[in-house]
């Protein structure tokens, strides 16, 4: 007899059956071999590419690349005017992604996470650096519309921060940053154990901490961040350090302009003895301050003064002011110290101690920041019982052979007055 036919509806079922499985198998393909092929386009496609365009060697060692997000380790991004290190260098960047989007050929990155990244910058002696042509490159790249890449936020942890400046012979190191930059909106970066050393500074600035907010925009003239500044060290003259420097510089309305208002204290103390309160222009090199000490005792920073000719410093006090104003590469400066019964005893001077000394010093000049530092010191006046004395002058070569002329004036005065004027000890 006939073989009877199988009914249309099973035959209907068998297709649709074969087409689940195929499609089954197909995914499955697809997600075993989607981060294979995707670690293959990175290393051979995109690395090379981003590399031509910031003409620079990136090297990652690991790429490990999933549904929704990627993980590189040991990058390091390379130029010939970088120094010993690379410019940048991370231990791992992990990225977690939107997986919709790359159907379309975009990639919207939610988080980007730079862990234990070495940022190295350097200015050669011969002015060349490794970062200005990345910031003039980025200033000159024409907007584009096609928004392929969109990042939501991007974390730093532990990382380290070397500037080299070779022309001026300074350097800064922060031994640790952590931050969070969020595109077009309010970000935040600190700063732990900043170090400074420049040859212009009589001492290497210390700073615990430094906290950076403001808004991240994509142009780099766009607004100026908020600065907040914790525990600050260094020295003003061999022989006077200022600490606990602490406070806020924020932008200001006018432009490119920081508001300025920070305290401190001297020799590691953490009263606040002295304030500083103005403005700068850090663009244009403009800035005026002033800078005043708030009377106080010497006893509040005795142990300063152990191992100098100062006794008693619990009996002494002073004040004083110091106006800075900075303009065309000129800093200007005036201001007065008054001192109140200030006792010292040194064998190079007298048998005894010459004790109660009290007066009052004004100073008046400016600082020319040319190939090498000069001070011109217009006054220098010192008043005692009655007695004046002013010294003007300059000095130049500050940072390589100082040469100093300087001129003593003492007004007509009768020597029985400056006899009498002179201490006790004297």
């Amino acid at each position: 007899s006939a073989r009877a036919r199988p009914p249309r509806r099973s035959r209907k079922r068998r297709w649709f059956l074969a087409f689940a499985l195929l499609l089954i198998a197909a995914s499955a393909a697809l997600i075993f071999t989607a981060p294979s092929i995707a670690r293959w386009y990175v290393r051979n496609k995109v690395v090379p590419k981003a590399s031509r365009l910031l003409k620079r060697t990136i090297e990652i060692r690991d790429i490990e690349i999933g549904w929704g997000h990627a993980r590189f380790g040991k990058i390091a991004v390379r130029s010939d005017r970088d120094g010993d290190k690379p410019m940048f260098a991370a231990a791992r960047i992990e990225i977690r992604f939107l997986v919709r989007p790359l159907f379309s050929g975009k990639l919207v990155a939610e988080v980007v996470d730079i862990v234990d990244a070495e940022i190295s910058l350097l200015r050669h002696a011969d002015g060349r650096d490794n970062l200005r042509d990345l910031l003039r490159r980025r200033k000159n790249k024409a907007p584009t519309r096609s928004g392929r890449l969109t990042i939501g936020r991007v974390d730093l942890h532990g990382a380290k921060l070397s500037v080299v400046d070779r022309v001026r012979n300074g350097e800064l190191v922060a031994a640790r940053m952590e931050g969070m930059f969020v595109p077009g909106a309010e970000s935040r970066v600190i700063f732990h154990q900043v170090e400074l050393k420049a040859k212009a500074l009589p001492s290497k600035v210390d700073w615990q901490r430094i906290e950076v907010e403001g808004r991240l925009s994509r142009s780099l003239r766009g607004p100026l961040p908020r600065i907040r500044l914790k525990g600050g060290r260094f020295r003003i003259l061999p022989q006077l350090e200022v600490s606990g420097v602490r406070g806020t510089i924020s932008p200001k309305e006018e432009g490119q302009r920081f508001g300025v208002d920070i305290e401190g204290s001297y020799a590691g103390a953490d009263t606040a003895l002295w304030s500083a309160k103005g403005w700068v222009e850090p663009f244009a090199m403009k800035g005026e301050i002033l800078a005043k000490a708030t009377r106080f005792e010497l006893a509040r920073i005795a142990e300063y003064f152990r191992q100098t000719p100062v006794i008693y410093p619990e009996r002494t006090a002073i004040d004083g002011h110091l106006n800075l104003k900075l303009d065309d590469k000129q800093l200007h400066f005036d201001g007065q110290l008054s001192v109140a019964r200030l006792n010292i005893f040194h064998p190079g001077l007298a048998r005894v101690a010459i004790e109660d000394l009290s007066g009052g010093v004004f100073l008046k000049g400016r600082i020319e920041s040319n190939a090498d530092l000069a001070v011109e010191l217009e006054q220098l006046r010192v008043n005692y019982r009655g007695v004046q004395a002013t010294l003007a002058g300059r000095v130049d070569g500050l940072l390589s052979k100082p040469t100093i002329e300087m001129r003593l004036k003492v007004p007509k005065v009768p020597c029985q007055k400056v006899l009498e004027a002179l201490p006790k000890g004297l």
